[in-house]
């Protein structure tokens, strides 16, 4: 590595991810009575946190920035085996962490002779602080230097916008944003909140009334600011999450959950880049809920085009995510007669129809198994969905015919191996080696298309 990455926990990261690429985070603290603090994500976990205060709505949580020594426990290990560091912080226009980051960095730097600490204000909260910390993080892997990523991440900063609503204007009230008979009497009236991020801090809330309007005006809200910016969704990163986390993590709370989603989806017939975002915010939701425990190897992005891509109807959809949600609320001891033999029969029958387009269905039936249980000796064995590790064979071979054909076009490797979608083809093999079809074979040959 050319440099470590630091960060704090608002960046609202996987831990999983985290680890994967060693990136270290400095928590936040988190009160509920004002007297006792928790490290965020350390001593509590982010769903349980989110538990906590469906259970108790009249608590309103406090949160404390990270202290210098946290940040300086952080610098310190990357300093000692002589690597430079990245620190992305939340945004200075609302909070101390970048502050107490930079109080850090001339201790640390007094204290060791050549450290070099860089601090940047990513100038974003939550989701879009993590996606700048991702970029971070394939600049990184990509060999650049420490330079070349603080210039890059400066320039992609300027770029994220975040549009949101919430349930309720409780919390603007308690946050002094709005007045208390203003708050009462938007209650009344289901009045919601649309409120955007932008420059670091918070813009003028609007209001609408009524939930699923809110979110059609939302969604609006956005459509227009990227008409007006001429903003083409191939070329940014669209992160979409819902706040509200699956109470209690049974089988049938998800079942509930994801029935009356289906539901209202389909009465709604929203468009399909409308439903992709609301689908990718379950599956992130469910993922959130499982504290990192479901393993999707997808992002839930990813994940929600497979599933648009291979169901052809609502019920199709409905029970493909009854299907996960059934396998992931399964324990270990929950599994009778999971069997690594069927696993690796499963795992030889992908490879043998790697140039095909199987679908769960289709190896159910040729095993005269359930999709249930395929589901769940994957999850076992590989930490894995089927489909996503049927991709990722696909994708190996894929890395092959680059090599061993370098006049194929992309295309038509795409099409061999069974994706329609030459982009989706692209943005699964990137996520699985980390640079696109085009920059590996070019890598190796010294040329693209």
């Amino acid at each position: 590595m050319q440099f470590g990455i630091v960060s704090d926990s608002s960046c609202d990261l996987p831990e999983a991810y985290l680890q994967a690429e060693q990136v270290q985070i400095v928590s936040f603290y988190i009160s509920f009575d004002g007297e006792n603090y928790y490290q965020e994500g350390k001593q509590i976990s982010i769903p349980d946190f989110y538990q906590k205060m469906a259970d108790n709505p009249d608590c309103f949580p406090k949160t404390s920035m990270p202290s210098v020594q946290d940040y300086v426990d952080a610098f310190v290990p990357f300093v000692k085996d002589g690597m430079p560091v990245l620190c992305i912080c939340l945004s200075k226009k609302l909070s101390g962490s970048m502050q107490a980051a930079i109080n850090a960095k001339q201790v640390v730097e007094e204290q060791y002779e050549g450290a070099r600490i860089e601090i940047l204000d990513s100038a974003l909260a939550t989701a879009l602080q993590g996606m700048l910390v991702k970029a971070a993080v394939e600049i990184r892997n990509a060999g650049e230097s420490l330079d070349e990523a603080v210039r890059c991440l400066g320039e992609i900063r300027k770029s994220g916008h975040i549009f949101f609503t919430t349930d309720d204007l409780k919390y603007l009230e308690h946050g002094g944003r709005i007045g208390k008979a203003a708050s009462v009497a938007g209650s009344v009236l289901k009045i919601k909140p649309l409120l955007q991020f932008y420059d670091g801090e918070l813009g003028p809330a609007e209001l609408c009334r009524g939930r699923k309007k809110s979110i059609l005006k939302l969604i609006e809200k956005m459509e227009t600011y990227m008409e007006e910016h001429d903003i083409h969704t191939e070329d940014y990163y669209i992160v979409t999450r819902m706040g509200r986390i699956l109470k209690n993590r049974s089988e049938e709370d998800y079942q509930k959950e994801i029935t009356r989603r289906i539901k209202d989806w389909k009465k709604m017939q929203y468009p399909v880049v409308v439903l992709r975002k609301f689908l990718t915010a379950l599956l992130d939701e469910m993922l959130i809920a499982e504290a990192g425990n479901a393993r999707f190897a997808e992002e839930p992005g990813t994940l929600a085009d497979r599933l648009i891509n291979d169901c052809a109807s609502y019920g199709e959809l409905e029970k493909h995510l009854l299907e996960y949600g059934d396998y992931m609320t399964e324990t270990r001891e929950e599994r009778p007669g999971a069997s690594v033999e069927m696993a690796q029969e499963l795992v030889e029958y992908m490879r043998i129809n790697v140039y095909k387009n199987l679908s769960l269905q289709d190896m159910a039936q040729h095993f005269d198994i359930s999709s249930s249980y395929i589901c769940r000796l994957f999850k076992m064995y590989y930490s894995d969905t089927p489909i996503s590790y049927y991709n990722r064979i696909k994708i190996e071979e894929a890395r092959t015919m680059l090599t061993d054909y370098p006049n194929m076009r992309v295309k038509d490797i795409a099409e061999m191996l069974g994706f329609s979608d030459q982009y989706y083809f692209s943005k699964v093999f990137k996520q699985q080696y980390g640079v696109s079809p085009l920059v590996y074979r070019s890598q190796i040959y010294g040329h693209g298309e």
